[in-house]
């Protein structure tokens, strides 16, 4: 909990809300952030050399390499809920922690969209992978398979989806064939 309240951290939690922004618009926001933090340190770096004081000020570069924290709620979706729920309600979460909703949505010309990014650019995404279990909606997406394609956009690395979701995909073919062997 000290790690998520640290409000010097990126924060970012991945759940289906009402006010939820597409991870894209968080992106945004983050450098938005950043960009006025780095102005507003220069700002003040500025005023105490005028008031001979002295201050060490992060560079530009520094301000890129912050760490953003992922937080992501396991659980069946019934108790994703009622953890999202309490945490909220007990005003858990921090205020600087940005909510964000991955839906996956076809665009005009057929291609899956995450959060505001084609998905077909970065890899070949396909919801629903973890078929062992019903979401709610088929817009859901299983833990795996949100931290695979979150982790590939943050990072820029096309390669990261198809990496992570190779144990899942295996874990879905061992248990179909179980199944298939049980009913022999």
């Amino acid at each position: 909990m000290k790690l998520l309240q640290d409000s010097n951290r990126d924060l970012l939690l991945f759940y289906p809300s009402v006010d939820a922004i597409s991870l894209k618009d968080a992106l945004k926001l983050i450098k938005q952030r950043r960009s006025e933090a780095n102005a507003s340190s220069l700002s003040s770096d500025i005023s105490h050399r005028n008031n001979s004081y002295s201050s060490t000020r992060r560079s530009t570069t520094e301000q890129k390499e912050r760490t953003i924290t992922l937080l992501f709620l396991d659980a069946t979706w019934k108790y994703a809920q009622e953890m999202d729920k309490s945490c909220t309600q007990y005003d858990m979460y921090p205020s600087h922690m940005i909510r964000v909703k991955l839906d996956p949505i076809k665009d005009a010309d057929g291609m899956f969209v995450v959060g505001g990014t084609n998905v077909a650019t970065i890899s070949q995404f396909q919801p629903g992978r973890f078929s062992i279990r019903t979401p709610p909606t088929p817009k859901h997406l299983s833990t795996t398979e949100c931290i695979a394609w979150v982790v590939s956009i943050v990072e820029e690395n096309r390669g990261i989806y198809d990496t992570l979701m190779r144990p899942l995909d295996l874990m879905v073919k061992c248990w179909f064939i179980r199944q298939e062997e049980g009913e022999k």
